[in-house]
């Protein structure tokens, strides 16, 4: 019996990763020290774009609303016993605990509207692919730049 095995075929940024940093820069055509003149930057913005992803439309806000009700178990849990509570006559009951769920349900995405207001994701849609970007160790970021992330 005989094994094959498949490689995958190297992905740029393996190939990056073989390279010294010297091999890199001579590579993307650049400097370890002072990156690119403003005038290369801008010539490579013209013609390969802003360093940005297409992103997909968000779903809309009702709909995020009700995944909240059905992504958690325990919500699903309480709403069960709700309905139980109504088929047994307990109606106090079960609009007690289906406000508890509304409430609880708001607050989370009240407090995720909070936060997101509070740290506001800055773009960072001026550097290219080639930008040399200087972090201290231990300093930890998003791989688009666009946010700083908490050291752990």
């Amino acid at each position: 019996m005989t094994m094959t095995t498949q490689t995958a075929a190297p992905t740029p940024s393996a190939a990056f990763a073989r390279r010294t940093l010297e091999e890199t820069a001579v590579q993307l055509e650049t400097s370890t020290i002072s990156g690119l003149t403003t005038l290369e930057a801008n010539n490579r913005r013209a013609r390969y774009g802003l360093n940005e992803f297409e992103v997909e439309d968000d779903e809309p806000i009702y709909l995020k609303f009700f995944k909240s009700f059905y992504e958690n178990p325990l919500i699903l849990l309480l709403l069960a016993s709700a309905i139980v509570s109504l088929a047994m006559g307990q109606r106090d009951d079960a609009i007690s605990i289906t406000l508890a769920i509304l409430i609880v349900v708001t607050g989370k995405a009240s407090n995720r509207l909070v936060y997101c207001s509070d740290n506001p994701n800055p773009c960072n849609d001026n550097n290219d692919d080639d930008d040399m970007i200087t972090a201290a160790i231990g300093v930890r970021f998003g791989s688009d730049l666009k946010e700083d992330l908490p050291t752990m």
